[in-house]
């Protein structure tokens, strides 16, 4: 596990002062499928274990199976996708930190 805000996948994730180093995590992306797990540090001192995975098996069977998937839109699309599952799973983590 990585701290958040510090290296690697997560250095670009919960860097803000009020989520760094309240996240220790995993993460796991392919096009069409994004995942994290780890334990977050609540702002009231919980210790909570979580885990997300987030995917679209119609989208990446696509993917998949399509000649045109290294094309600068299939990569653009599936980028996309990734980036707007990841941002939703970013916020309810930093939302935990504050709130529980």
């Amino acid at each position: 596990l990585q701290p958040s805000g510090w290296e690697w996948s997560l250095r670009n994730r919960f860097y803000d002062s009020s989520d760094a180093f309240h996240i220790y995590a995993k993460t796991g992306t392919i096009n069409y499928a994004v995942s994290l797990a780890g334990y977050i540090f609540t702002e009231s001192k919980r210790r909570l274990a979580f885990c997300f995975f987030n995917d679209n098996k119609y989208l990446r069977h696509l993917y998949e199976t399509s000649p045109d998937r290294m094309t600068e839109k299939a990569q653009k699309d599936a980028q996309r996708w990734n980036y707007a599952h990841r941002t939703r799973m970013d916020r309810i983590i930093s939302s935990w930190i504050a709130e529980l």
